[in-house]
């Protein structure tokens, strides 16, 4: 087990199931995420805002 930032790091948790490899260790030599496109996933709905009508009634606990 190593001490990281005052945490205990321990080496055979997992990482997490999406997170691919190669990705992993890109994000360690780089330091930047990689996010996916919107057009890459499956779900054309995914990502999408909705689009109201002007006068149309918001919920308050949304603004």
């Amino acid at each position: 087990m190593r001490i990281i930032d005052n945490r205990a790091l321990d080496m055979a948790e997992p990482l997490w199931r999406y997170f691919k490899p190669e990705r992993f260790a890109a994000l360690m030599q780089t330091g930047c995420p990689h996010f996916a496109s919107a057009r890459q996933f499956n779900d054309r709905f995914e990502g999408a805002v909705a689009v109201l009508p002007p006068g149309f009634p918001v919920d308050p606990r949304y603004v």
